[in-house]
């Protein structure tokens, strides 16, 4: 992993990053987003966006490569209004470097990032698949609690799964 890069996303990160998820999706791994394929388009406005939030420090993003390929992408969003102390974690690696710490290096990175960068950040919040045991531990190690599910909230592969929801407090930890 010599070659491992870790960065903040650009805006030429376009065509890397819709190849990226449209191949999570079509895995129907534990993402919102499955079997269906995003455009260039809504790739492109969510790129513009997410690199917008984080210049109006609402957002920070890491994104992993390995010799130019985009591995893994982890991000934190703050809510707005009355929830803009309260910042939404998401976190996807690809498929063939999952289980070499990526993930648990991209969640250290932007974490750190956001509580530097994102002054009312106060909580941190993520929501999981309850059968994801690997995710859940994962968010674990990190102190995040869970704090309720949804029975059946969500469906992969033509499975029911609750969702579990998980918070940690950013400015305690």
């Amino acid at each position: 992993m010599n070659n491992l890069i870790f960065r903040s996303p650009k805006i030429s990160d376009l065509i890397q990053l819709l190849d990226y998820i449209n191949t999570l999706s079509k895995e129907k791994t534990y993402i919102r987003k499955q079997g269906g394929l995003i455009s260039l388009e809504g790739e492109r406005k969510y790129l513009s966006e997410l690199i917008k939030d984080i210049e109006n420090k609402k957002a920070e993003a890491i994104f992993a490569f390995i010799e130019n390929e985009l591995i893994g992408v982890a991000d934190l969003k703050l809510g707005f209004g009355a929830e803009r102390h309260v910042g939404l974690f998401g976190i996807t690696v690809r498929k063939e470097f999952r289980g070499q710490g990526i993930g648990k290096e991209l969640m250290k990175r932007v974490i750190a990032v956001a509580k530097e960068n994102l002054p009312t950040l106060e909580i941190i919040t993520l929501s999981v698949f309850a059968d994801n045991k690997v995710a859940r531990n994962l968010y674990q190690s990190f102190g995040f609690r869970e704090f309720g599910s949804l029975p059946k909230g969500v469906i992969r592969k033509g499975e029911y799964s609750d969702h579990v929801y998980m918070y940690l407090s950013a400015i305690s930890s």
